[in-house]
Parts: C-alpha cells; structure tokens; sequence
C-alpha cells in the first residue's frame, strides 16, 4: 500500500536499553514508524537522507508500522522537478543489526 507524507527522524524510547533514533512518516491522517523489515528501527542510519522530505511510501502496515519496500521523493535537479525512487532490497536489509 502507498502512504504520502513527511518523513521524520525523532529520538526515541530515551533512558532504555531501546534508546535511539526512529523514523515516522507523518500523514494528514496519524503518524506512523516507518523501518525495514529484519532490522532493528533504533538508529536505523538507511533513512537519515529522506528527513525532512516529502515521500511516497510502499509497504506494509500492522499497527501503526510500516515496513518500507520503497520510497519515492521528488528532488529538484537544475530546476526541474525528477522523480527518484529508493527500492529497499533484501541484499540492503541484510547489512543492518537483526530485530
């Protein structure tokens, strides 16, 4: 499923052994975790370039968490508005610490 919002970097679960930055996708509706699937969400470095930005995001949702399969921004390259879209892979999802 597609979610369109902002994504955003918080600190999280601060003063527990869980302590760290996660990462929200704030729509007009609510605001959900965003992570990728087999790694843990705290401190999750993958998402760090899409703060702040406006995307669309596809994955699955269970309460309130998305498990991102891509997101596509909208970048502005010599004045002109192109879309760019991040597949998160499994090779990708690998590569960080296990949930």
């Amino acid at each position: 499923m597609k979610y369109t919002g902002k994504i955003l970097i918080k600190e999280g679960c601060v003063g527990s052994k869980s302590e760290g930055r996660y990462v929200y996708l704030q729509t007009n509706e609510q605001e959900y975790h965003l992570f990728r699937e087999g790694i843990h969400p705290a401190g999750d470095d993958f998402f760090l370039p899409f703060d702040g930005m406006i995307a669309d995001v596809n994955g699955e949702e269970e309460n309130t968490w998305i498990a991102a399969k891509s997101i596509t921004v909208w970048c502005d390259e010599s004045n002109n508005l192109q879309e760019q879209t991040t597949i998160i892979k499994a090779e990708e999802q690998k590569n960080g610490e296990k949930m």
